[in-house]
């Protein structure tokens, strides 16, 4: 959408931007507000009406402890909630006062613990209220659906008379993607809303504190006592305060409106700010905190399938342009002519690859058009002048060519949207050019964008005020095509970098035939040169960097090492190697997926180049793996200083994609010439790390000669996995699985166990790692199944059905033929394929489906149950789930810790649970540990429970005696009219 706002009201806006709204010095007038000092919480400052419910004057009740005047009770409770490490996330506190009844919410926020008052109010059945809209939710089949069912369900709730779903685009103007709303009111459906009608603050406001009420926009604000903090002078932040007064100009926007009453809840896909579910009230109305707690978790919910059906649609999109891509490429290489000439052979796939109306090429000094393309005379003129712009990256695109190129005005009908790629080749311009037509659309405002700007009555500085009028308001928008997406970009990047491979390759065989026949080929081979040369610089820039990060790779970065050391001998100075190693790298990638870690990696490298000198070298190893190499003045004491500004730097958060990341740094030091040749340096360093690590993580440590034991333990640890399956030290135990309801046994879960000789028994933690690390996937996988299989035959030998599930990794899941292999391997021991199940983590199984689908399909067709394993920490979303043949999900053991503290992890089991039996799925919670727990599942209607309640892991021999009286539950076997053992 384009910008409408002039400079001056942007200036305006500036202004508005500026306004202090979180920290009002005021409260709205329904609730109470105390500001505490920890840990004694003694009331620092409270709101001017707390003297009314607490009989005192506000002078006799600051600076008295809060057990003072609520008494002992209700203050453990506070306490229980600010020992959390989310206070604000806690269940509402119940408080009688007198004979009142109040809830109360605490939170945290620069250094003050504020507790806010309401009284209580009478809630609906909100747990009924809730499940029909989960049910309802996950029922939806595209997002026009989800965005109704949601607007339809926050309004059955509340009871607001109007309800929208309101969406942010890039340029910050939203629009009402669905509505529900009372029959005498106005429709806004489909209308626009300026940018400025949210100003920069507010939205701030809005990703930090999700839901925000507003009972009664009429009231008086209600005072803090005193008006400044004690300890600074400043006033008190009340951002995080659900009661924090409303903005003098937001109150004026709502009577502008007709509205009394509203309520916001945020949309947070992916950590950033979507859009709003933002309700309306004619008169006062104030929503139960029940009930508000209850929306805040569907908008949890409903931000997490926005993201997931986003995520599916761009995947799509780069599917479909690799296809198109895949059919230029080999074009291309068919091709004798020039490397571009031959694309505009190819008319449907160049324009659909870019989403453009036309497209040309330029190879040779000529050109080509196809599709619906500006005059030739344009087309030339842009030609000298996109090369400069495509200068850096061989790259370049614009949306509103005619006010950067004003000679394109005249043809934006067929020229407003320019994407254009170079090649580095010195004679002429080789240029593809795709073209877009202005867009003319009318926008639908809801009332006029453009807003007054009045003077106070002291005549003072402008002052935005808000609109008056909100009726339809119609604007035409010219001079912009339709904006170029970062998928058409990449795949026009891709098409250029192709290009220049295919091209070099071509100039390598012709100037090997050029040297053969150098005596009547000159002029030929010299314009080869010449394009080989500028070819070849943008190919060493890829040959010599990391092409994640940008920075030096392995090869530069032991070249400069090299001569480093070199010069040291010479002139007798020091060089100092430091070995960087991300701590808590891991969870980011397994939770939240590649691409963001490749971001936390990017801001990593960029924060490591900012740290270095311009003599320093920074390099990527690889994985999460750098380096520094400090050349001039490289001592240890030097070096010691540098590691610890990078740890500093490194520990800050990273906002990566909307998301804000944490991870911190182990370094190892190496230092030139004492720790020993250049050859070893990088190697000491190493190990140097792997100390730090041992030490505590986020520290450093120098090389010391003690440090090379730690360095062949490794390595003796590497070799005795090797000798581990030889040897036979790797075994099963088992952990049984039972139905909740009955406690009759489902099966067992097989957990591998490594009983080394010298180190006790050690966990799969310790040793999966080194396996997938050390090319061991295929030979442990065999060992794991073929025992599997094994103890499933001796079970059946001795009249035991007992079902068995194996976990597998996705590297494991990879080998060739896996389902021949177990079909080959139950087929021997005589196991019918029913009885084996394999587990996969949610994560891993929803990284990649493309590929993990094809998998899970081929093992179902075998016969062999599919489990998803630690639902709830990857992404999945239902219209990938309903494409995976899978049997069962196994809900995270960390929800159901949490199931007792807090409304909501059973608000998702909850969900997980109707979702998966609208899947026809069975749903086994893990690490259930209380009876409370227990009757939790139960009552939500999960089918199975594993944990230490039921029993904890055991070797095979206890499993039979534990079995011993107890029932194995059993199901029609497929195809039979009998019973026979087998998973429920």
């Amino acid at each position: 959408m384009m910008s409408i706002e002039s400079n001056a009201s942007r200036e305006d806006h500036a202004n508005c931007d500026r306004e202090p709204i979180h920290i009002p010095g005021a409260i709205q007038p329904h609730g109470y507000l105390f500001a505490l000092d920890e840990p004694a919480l003694r009331v620092r400052q409270l709101s001017a009406n707390v003297p009314a419910i607490l009989g005192q004057e506000a002078g006799e009740l600051l600076g008295r402890p809060l057990e003072e005047l609520l008494g002992a009770g209700p203050v453990a409770e506070l306490r229980q909630v600010l020992a959390e490490a989310r206070p604000q996330d806690a269940p509402p506190l119940l408080l009688q006062l007198g004979a009142r009844s109040f809830t109360g919410a605490v939170h945290r926020h620069q250094g003050v613990a504020i507790l806010e008052l309401e009284p209580a109010l009478a809630a609906p059945d909100v747990p009924l209220r809730l499940g029909r809209a989960l049910r309802r939710l996950q029922s939806a089949d595209s997002l026009d659906a989800l965005y109704r069912v949601a607007v339809d369900e926050i309004r059955a709730l509340t009871g607001f008379d109007r309800v929208l779903l309101y969406h942010f685009d890039g340029d910050g103007h939203g629009e009402v993607l669905a509505e529900a709303r009372a029959e005498s009111l106005e429709p806004f459906l489909g209308l626009h809303y300026p940018a400025s009608d949210i100003p920069r603050q507010a939205r701030e406001l809005y990703r930090l504190n999700t839901l925000r009420l507003i009972p009664d926009a009429v009231y008086e604000p209600v005072p803090l006592v005193p008006a400044l903090r004690p300890d600074t002078g400043q006033p008190l932040d009340l951002g995080l305060a659900v009661l924090r007064s409303v903005s003098p100009v937001h109150r004026e926007y709502m009577a502008n409106l007709g509205v009394r009453a509203s309520m916001s809840i945020s949309l947070l896909p992916r950590g950033r700010l979507w859009g709003l579910l933002s309700c309306g009230h004619r008169v006062p109305l104030h929503v139960p905190i029940e009930v508000r707690i209850a929306c805040q978790t569907l908008g949890r919910l409903l931000s997490l399938q926005i993201a997931a059906l986003e995520e599916i649609e761009r995947r799509r999109q780069r599917e479909a342009k690799a296809a198109l891509l895949e059919r230029l490429v080999e074009t291309m290489r068919a091709c004798g002519g020039d490397v571009i000439e031959c694309l505009a052979g190819r008319p449907a796939e160049l324009l659909q690859l870019a989403g453009a109306a036309g497209a040309a090429v330029v190879s040779g000094g000529q050109v080509q058009t196809v599709g619906d393309c500006p005059s030739p005379e344009l087309i030339r003129s842009l030609l000298g002048w996109v090369g400069p712009q495509t200068a850096q990256g061989g790259l370049w695109q614009t949306c509103a060519l005619g006010a950067e190129f004003p000679a394109a005005a005249a043809e934006a009908g067929r020229a407003c949207g320019l994407l254009a790629i170079t090649l580095p080749k010195p004679d002429y311009v080789h240029a593809v050019l795709w073209f877009r037509p202005e867009l003319v659309h009318t926008v639908n405002w809801g009332g006029n964008p453009h807003k007054a700007v009045e003077r106070d009555e002291a005549g003072g500085a402008p002052r935005l005020r808000p609109r008056r009028s909100f009726r339809l308001w119609q604007e035409a928008v010219r001079g912009r095509a339709r904006p170029w997406l970062p998928g058409e970009e990449r795949a026009a990047a891709e098409l250029r970098r192709f290009a220049i491979e295919i091209d070099l390759a071509r100039q390598v065989a012709r100037e090997r035939e050029a040297v053969r026949a150098r005596d009547e080929l000159v002029e030929t081979a010299a314009q080869l040169t010449r394009s080989l040369e500028a070819a070849n610089a943008e190919l060493e820039r890829i040959a010599f960097r990391d092409p994640l990060t940008g920075l030096a790779n392995r090869l530069v970065f032991e070249d400069r090492l090299s001569h480093a050391c070199a010069r040291c001998d010479r002139y007798g100075e020091s060089a100092a190697v430091l070995f960087i190693d991300l701590d808590g790298f891991k969870p980011i990638n397994d939770s939240w997926g590649h691409r963001t870690g490749d971001l936390v990696l990017k801001e990593v490298g960029a924060r490591l180049r900012r740290l270095a000198r311009e003599s320093d070298t920074v390099a990527r190893l690889g994985g999460d793996e750098f380096v520094m190499l400090i050349e001039s003045g490289g001592h240890a004491e030097a070096a010691g200083l540098l590691a610890q500004r990078v740890i500093d730097a490194i520990t800050q958060p990273v906002n990566a994609g909307g998301r804000e990341a944490q991870v911190s740094c182990s370094i190892g030091i190496g230092v030139y010439p004492q720790d020993g040749p250049y050859a070893q340096l990088i190697a000491r360093a190493d190990a140097a790390m792997y100390a730090a690590k041992r030490a505590g993580r986020g520290t450093y440590r120098f090389y010391d000669a003690r440090m090379d034991s730690g360095a062949r333990e490794m390595a003796e640890i590497q070799r005795e996995l090797r000798l581990a399956l030889q040897r036979g030290e790797f075994e099963l135990i088992y952990q049984p699985k039972v139905e909740l309801r009955t406690g009759r046994v489902t099966g067992v879960e097989a957990l591998a166990r490594w009983r080394h000789p010298a180190r006790g028994l050690l966990e799969p933690d310790f040793f999966i790692p080194l396996v997938e690390r050390h090319a061991l996937v295929a030979s442990f996988s065999q060992w794991a199944l073929r025992e599997a299989a094994r103890q499933l035959r001796a079970w059946g030998e001795r009249g035991l059905a007992l079902p068995v599930a194996v976990n597998l990794s996705m590297p494991q899941l990879r080998q060739e033929d896996l389902a021949g292999q177990l079909a080959r391997l139950l087929g021997e021991h005589g196991v019918p394929a029913a009885r084996l199940a394999i587990e996969i983590t949610e994560s891993a199984a929803m990284e990649d489906i493309g590929e993990s689908l094809p998998i899970f399909e081929r093992l179902a067709a075998a016969g062999i149950a599919l489990s998803i394993d630690d639902f709830g920490t990857g992404y999945s979303s239902l219209s990938q789930l309903r494409r995976l043949p899978v049997r069962q999900l196994k809900i995270d053991r960390s929800f159901v810790h949490d199931l007792a503290q807090g409304p909501d992890a059973r608000a998702i089991i909850n969900a997980v649970v109707q979702l998966a039996h609208a899947l026809g799925l069975e749903v086994v919670a893990e690490g259930v540990e209380t009876r409370q727990q227990h009757e939790i599942l139960e009552q939500l209607g999960c089918d199975q429970a594993q944990g230490f309640l039921v029993a904890r892991p055991m070797p095979a021999g206890e499993i039979e005696r534990w079995m011993a009286g107890r029932t194995l539950c059993a199901q029609p076997a497929p195809g039979t009219d009998g019973a026979q053992p087998g998973p429920c």
